[in-house]
């Protein structure tokens, strides 16, 4: 059986008129972008422009914030290339260690680094075998972890083979390896090697597809090379950006990053046109 209930007070007039006080657009609303007019809650034609300016503006300071992490490692990549290590096979290192010579975001100036850039597009399948009681990590284009190798690694300082995987992948996954899918088909390989120089010449990368066979390595000592890894604060921030965005993988960037990729509304000049993708991205 169904039954009757009595129903609460509910607002009184004078109530429910000042819920709309916190409803309502006011006519005049003072801005950090000057005063914007509204009729009935539309604004008036000559604050149309202004209210688009002002979300243009926001959306390049959130796309700025959102997008430092990959023009990071697009400068990074950019910096490293023109010190020689332009392919997976070279590897640049800091013989006897990184010094305040070049423009750097993080390193110190205590460590023997190593570093390249894989590229699963071109080689697909790619290995690298770790050198033993190192520490070494690859990150995706975007910057985020794909993995670690040696000591905080699956392998524990052993030295180990690590098999990366390009995004989609659905061929072989042989055995014997430490295997990582990469979101991205451009990945940042940092590897330091407790042995020093030694034993950071122990590295090998190369495809697997020359597993049987491996391909030597070129170890290119860029300690006293000058190079800049650090991404711009100007305009060509976002010419950075667009390396990664506009020739991207669907799903490459996850949902908080994903919103960068759309050109600013009106802005012409914008280096990223999804109509014209670049030769280059992640």
């Amino acid at each position: 059986m169904a039954i009757d209930g009595t129903p609460g007070a509910g607002l009184t007039k004078e109530q429910l008129a000042e819920e709309v006080t916190h409803l309502a657009t006011p006519d005049v609303l003072s801005t950090p972008f000057g005063d914007l007019e509204f009729f009935d809650g539309v604004p008036k034609t000559d604050s149309v422009q202004s209210i688009f300016d002002a979300l243009d503006l926001l959306r390049g300071i959130d796309a700025f914030l959102t997008a430092v992490p990959g023009a990071s490692l697009v400068a990074m990549r950019r910096g490293l290339r023109s010190a020689g290590v332009d392919a997976p096979d070279k590897i640049g290192f800091t013989d006897p260690r990184a010094n305040s010579g070049s423009l750097f975001l993080t390193p110190n100036t205590e460590t023997t680094y190593g570093t390249t850039f894989l590229d699963l597009k071109a080689w697909g399948p790619t290995v690298i075998e770790a050198p033993p009681q190192s520490l070494c990590v690859v990150d995706d284009f975007w910057f985020r972890y794909v993995a670690d190798m040696g000591i905080a690694g699956p392998d524990k300082g052993a030295g180990g083979k690590y098999l990366f995987l390009p995004p989609g992948y659905d061929g072989e996954r042989p055995d014997g390896y430490f295997t990582y899918e990469s979101p991205t088909f451009t990945n940042w390989v940092v590897l330091r090697a407790l042995g020093g120089v030694p034993a950071m010449k122990q590295t090998r990368i190369y495809p697997l597809s020359e597993a049987g066979a491996p391909r030597e390595n070129t170890f290119l000592n860029i300690a006293a090379v000058l190079q800049n890894t650090v991404h711009a604060n100007d305009f060509t921030f976002f010419e950075e950006i667009a390396q990664l965005v506009s020739a991207g993988r669907r799903g490459t960037a996850d949902s908080h990053r994903r919103h960068v990729r759309p050109r600013p509304r009106g802005c012409r000049s914008c280096a990223h046109r999804p109509d014209r993708p670049t030769p280059e991205g992640p």
